[in-house]
Formats: C-alpha cells, sequence, structure tokens
C-alpha cells in the first residue's frame, strides 16, 4: 500500500483476516512500512522492505493461525 500508516495498513489486515475466516481458509500475514530516503536507491529499499516483511512473516505464522505481524512489532516488542 503506498502511503499509507503502519495503522491503515494493520486495519486492512485486520479486515483480511476477519473476511477470510468466513470462507474456512487461514492466512499468515507480514507486513514492512518506511519512509522513503531519497539519498537511498530504489532498489535497497525494496529489499529491506522484503527483508523485513518476510520476518514479520514467520513471527505471525510461529504466533499462529490467521495472525499477521509487522516489522514494527519486531522493533517494539
Amino acid at each position: 500500500m503506498y502511503d499509507a500508516t503502519q495503522e491503515e495498513v494493520d486495519k486492512v489486515c485486520q479486515d483480511i483476516l476477519t473476511d477470510i475466516q468466513l470462507h474456512d481458509v487461514e492466512v499468515s500475514i507480514g507486513t514492512a512500512t518506511t519512509m522513503i530516503d531519497a539519498d537511498m536507491p530504489a532498489i535497497i529499499i525494496k529489499d529491506k522492505l522484503f527483508e523485513q516483511a518476510d520476518r514479520a512473516l514467520y513471527k505471525a505464522k510461529e504466533n499462529g493461525r490467521n495472525m499477521f505481524y509487522s516489522a514494527a512489532d519486531l522493533v517494539n516488542k
């Protein structure tokens, strides 16, 4: 999601989890957000986001089914 806050991303994830449970499907979601740094090449930003989202995804999987975790949660907890 371009130009979204972490709170907005969390809300979308929660909505997805709520909707998906109606269809007897399980999902784990990992998210990451960042501020764009004009001095940093886009490929580095993309790689950093994917790495952070991947770590958050694995944390969500560790915590059970139908979970989402943000990279910010990894830093704040």
